[in-house]
C-alpha cells in the first residue's frame, strides 16, 4: 500500500454485517483502493486510541446512539467523520431514535455526518449539525446492461418489502391495469441483480407519509435502490422528487418519475409502445451513466 494514500480507520458493526451488507461492503471496497484502511468492528473500538487516521464511522444509527459515551471517550479530539443512512430515523414524527443526531454530535463532535440524502442533509445542517451529501452507489463491476429488451419478460416488476403503504399503491396500479409481478428473491445480492436485470420496468413506490411536526413530507430517501435499478439496465419508477436532481439521475434515460398513478399508468402504457432498438439505446446510455458517475468516491471527497 502507497504511503501516499490518505490513512482512514473505519468502524463498523461488525466484519460480518459490512460483508453481508449491500451497501457498506461496496462502499468498504471504495475505501480500501483510495485510502491505507484499517477496519474496526465495534468490540474493538478501544484499540483506535493507538491509530493513525481519519476515523469514518459506518456504524448503525441504533448502534451510534447506544454506544454515543464510548465513542465521545475513544474518538475525543480525533477527525472524525459519521456516514449515516438513515437520518430520518432521528427527525420524522415517530421517528425510531428522536434526538439522535443532537446527542450523537454533542458527545462524539464528528468533523461532519456524512448523509446519503441532500434533502436531508439540509435538514441536519438547518439543525446546526454538520453534515455533507453523499451518494449511495452501485460499483462499476457490479453494473451490466442485463438482457435485450425483447428477452425481458416482466414488463413492469417489483422485489423488496410489501409495506402497508406499498400494498396500498400495488391496489392503485392494479385498478389502472397496471400488473404488477412481485419477485422473490434469494437474499444474496448478485441473484437481486440478475434478476432486475430480466425486467423491463420496476415500481419503487416511496409515496409522502411521514410527517415532521404534524405535516407530511416528501420521503427523500433509498435512492440508492433506484441507482440499483438503473445500473442493471431496467427502468425505474420513482415518485418525483428534487433528490433526483442531487443524485444526477433526473436527465438519466431509465429514471422515470410520476407524480401519482394516473400519470404512472400512462407512463407503463407509453413505455410498452417503444421499440426494441429505442429501449437498448436507452439501456446503454443509462448503465453508462451510472458507471461514469463519482458514486461511491463521494465519501472519499467528503473526508478528504
Amino acid at each position: 500500500m502507497s504511503n501516499s494514500l490518505p490513512k482512514i480507520i473505519q468502524i463498523v458493526d461488525s466484519h460480518d454485517y459490512v460483508k453481508n451488507n449491500c451497501f457498506q461492503h461496496q462502499l468498504q471496497n471504495v475505501l480500501r483502493e483510495n485510502s491505507d484502511l484499517r477496519v474496526v468492528d465495534l468490540n474493538s473500538v478501544e484499540s483506535v486510541r493507538d491509530m493513525d487516521g481519519t476515523v469514518l464511522s459506518c456504524l448503525k444509527l441504533r448502534t451510534l446512539y447506544r454506544s454515543a459515551n464510548t465513542l465521545s471517550r475513544v474518538l475525543s479530539g480525533r477527525r472524525t467523520f459519521i456516514y449515516e443512512q438513515d437520518p430520518w430515523e432521528s427527525f420524522f414524527d415517530g421517528a425510531g431514535f428522536p434526538g439522535a443526531y443532537n446527542i450523537i454530535n454533542e458527545k462524539v463532535r464528528p468533523v461532519s455526518f456524512l448523509n446519503t440524502s441532500k434533502w436531508w442533509s439540509d435538514h441536519i445542517n438547518g439543525n446546526s449539525i454538520p453534515s455533507k451529501f453523499v451518494k449511495m452507489w452501485v460499483l462499476p463491476e457490479y453494473c451490466s446492461y442485463g438482457s435485450d429488451s425483447y428477452s425481458r419478460l416482466i414488463n413492469v416488476g417489483f422485489m423488496g418489502s410489501l409495506h402497508s403503504y406499498r400494498a396500498v399503491g400495488l391496489e392503485e396500479m392494479k385498478k389502472r391495469e397496471i400488473d404488477v409481478e412481485i419477485v422473490k428473491f434469494t437474499g444474496v445480492y448478485k441473484d437481486y441483480l440478475r434478476a432486475l436485470g430480466g425486467m423491463r420496468m420496476f415500481v419503487h413506490d416511496e409515496p409522502p407519509r411521514w410527517k415532521m411536526d404534524g405535516k407530511i413530507i416528501s420521503c427523500n430517501s433509498l435512492w440508492g435502490k433506484d441507482v440499483e435499478v438503473i445500473s442493471q439496465g431496467a427502468f425505474c419508477l420513482r415518485n418525483r422528487e428534487e433528490e433526483s436532481v442531487a443524485y444526477g439521475l433526473r436527465d438519466n434515460p431509465l429514471l422515470i418519475e410520476f407524480d401519482g398513478y394516473d400519470e404512472l399508468a400512462h407512463i407503463v402504457n407509453e413505455n410498452l409502445k417503444l421499440s426494441d432498438e429505442e429501449i437498448n439505446d436507452k439501456i446503454k446510455k443509462g448503465v453508462d451513466m451510472i458507471k461514469e458517475d463519482i458514486g461511491w468516491k463521494s465519501v472519499i471527497e467528503a473526508i478528504s
